[in-house]
């Protein structure tokens, strides 16, 4: 049986030590489970939404118990994990990619005494934000239809934001940048481009800002609406908007990164993580954009992925600061 109560990992880093006995399996496991073209198709199909056995099996031409025993290998190597969630014939197992990184390092796991800081944001709590035409949010039980009165206080509830285009900014605390030397910085989203009803092939230009520092556009695909979100509430019509895809925004020394694929090489260094009591971060839409398609903005409660805006940092010790 699969064990979806644990091995959720947060901070999408898969550390192990070859130094650690205790993490010499697990590093086995690892090595055991990227070893087989197939299950590396099921990691590969996971980035980009999370599957139940059978859409696994189904994708792959393959058989349910065949499935099952390629996810079992790589549960055991802390690859995916697995929740339980309801359906119409009662329950189903959803499996999920739980990491980004795999670092297998030669000194213990503590020596440079690295820490992950993690905060989240519901998506109505915004503290600025301006609309080209209207604004719809839906909470857990109804549609609210703002146009531009942005702050009514339904908003907080807000588990889907729709919008045509304009930007909205979230404060995050910024402590963690002032004592700590940062590593690098993610932003994971679930979103997509916003049109009448849906349209799968509605593209929309989405820009991303740190502290009002543009680190990239990205060109959403389409408005998502083939098939139904798996968190969303049974009350919600079938002919609007059901997901997006989940978008993770990695700021390292290196460059920008969306999804693992570098974007640009602007740094930490230029977004003035430690000035100030708070760090910005906005979504957007350009007036000039060739595809200004807006964006719905997914909260923990609608679309495919349970979880707001997220924010992790990885951090070390000052005193730890590598040297050039």
């Amino acid at each position: 049986m699969f064990d979806n109560e644990q091995k959720i990992n947060y901070d999408g880093i898969v550390r192990a030590s070859i130094l650690d006995s205790a993490d010499k399996r697990q590093i086995e496991a690892i090595a055991r489970a990227l070893a087989h073209p197939l299950r590396l198709n099921f990691l590969e199909q996971l980035l980009t939404q999370p599957r139940s056995i059978t859409e696994i099996a189904k994708s792959n031409d393959i058989t349910n118990s065949t499935a099952i025993f390629h996810l079992k290998i790589l549960e055991e190597a802390k690859l995916v994990f697995s929740r339980c969630q309801p359906n119409k014939k009662g329950k189903t197992l959803i499996f999920y990619i739980n990491f980004s990184e795999i670092a297998i390092s030669t000194q213990p796991k503590n020596a440079d005494a690295r820490q992950t800081f993690e905060q989240s944001i519901g998506i109505g709590d915004y503290i600025d934000a301006d609309v080209a035409n209207y604004l719809r949010i839906a909470t857990d039980s109804d549609i609210f239809y703002l146009e531009k009165n942005v702050f009514e206080t339904c908003r907080f509830k807000a588990q889907l934001l729709c919008t045509d285009g304009g930007k909205f900014t979230y404060a995050f605390g910024n402590s963690f940048a002032k004592d700590h030397i940062v590593n690098e910085i993610e932003f994971s989203l679930e979103i997509c481009s916003e049109s009448p009803y849906y349209r799968n092939d509605w593209k929309s230009e989405i820009s991303f800002a740190v502290n009002e520092t543009e680190i990239l556009t990205y060109t959403s695909p389409g408005d998502f609406g083939d098939r139904r979100g798996k968190l969303n509430p049974a009350w919600w019509p079938n002919k609007y908007t059901q997901y997006g895809l989940l978008l993770r925004i990695k700021i390292d020394r290196d460059g920008v990164w969306l999804n693992g694929e570098q974007c640009n090489t602007l740094t930490l260094d230029d977004l003035n993580l430690g000035q100030g009591n708070r760090l910005l971060f906005s979504i957007y839409t350009k007036r000039n954009a060739k595809y200004a398609g807006g964006f719905n903005l997914f909260g923990k409660g609608f679309g495919n992925y349970e979880q707001d805006i997220v924010m992790k940092c990885n951090c070390q010790n000052k005193a730890n600061r590598p040297t050039a």
